[in-house]
């Protein structure tokens, strides 16, 4: 599921593209995902449906305001004993999640509005059904600053809500450099980066990238183990 209102698939290539072959089979569920009163509404719908009329293992694999589809449908079914026996076979794959709960960076939508009239509320983390929550560092929607005084950090992840946001392609969701951590049944993946979104638009000194970087981070509030800041050698390289 995807944000965007086109004929175009993008989630094929999401990941390398690794979900659109072989051992995996997949099925696009199309809704009108437009920032509308009811594509959210719609997309839950036809998930829910999707859902009961597949059999096997599933992966749903929600990107942008699919992400928010699936966090509405999960939030929505959470009790209920019928979608709940889906469980051992259910597992959420989200990227670019607009309501990303997670320590540090978060969802830059969570407490606004959704196109629906509803007050937006963070991906839940105890749910029945895994969850796999993929963020690129500094994808603006989904790891917006914890501290939204530092005027670097807001900056930079404003350029990544379009720069990153839309290109998930080359994430490697088991690449040693990515962070992880746990919360719940949430699994959560930050993606490591070299270089900031924002110094395309500052026609930064490529060996700054380490002191700027240092500077963004500073507005979040990242886990214990996340990376370190990158070595001039691996920016110049």
């Amino acid at each position: 599921m995807n944000v965007r209102k086109t004929s175009y698939n993008p989630m094929l290539k999401q990941y390398g593209g690794m979900f659109a072959k072989a051992p995996y089979t997949m099925v696009e569920v199309k809704y009108s995902a437009a920032w509308n009163r009811t594509s959210i509404t719609e997309g839950v719908q036809l998930l829910d449906a999707a859902l009961a009329s597949t059999s096997g293992d599933i992966i749903v694999m929600a990107h942008s305001e699919g992400a928010q589809v699936a966090s509405r449908w999960m939030r929505t079914y959470a009790n209920d004993p019928t979608r709940a026996a889906l469980a051992g076979r259910v597992t959420f794959l989200l990227s670019g999640n607009p309501l990303r709960s997670s320590q540090g960076g978060g969802g830059q939508m969570i407490g606004l509005w959704e196109n629906d009239g509803t007050r937006a509320l963070p991906t839940p983390t105890t749910t029945p059904w895994a969850i796999v929550d993929v963020a690129r560092r500094w994808d603006g929607w989904a790891d917006w600053p914890a501290d939204t005084s530092n005027k670097f950090a807001v900056r930079n992840a404003r350029k990544g809500m379009t720069s990153f946001h839309f290109n998930y392609n080359n994430v490697d969701i088991y690449d040693p450099a990515n962070t992880v951590w746990h919360d719940g049944n949430t699994t959560y993946v930050l993606t490591h980066e070299n270089t900031p979104p924002i110094m395309r638009s500052l026609f930064a000194n490529p060996n700054l990238a380490s002191v700027l970087r240092g500077r963004i981070e500073t507005g979040y509030q990242r886990p214990t183990n996340d990376i370190a800041a990158p070595s001039r050698s691996a920016v110049t390289a």
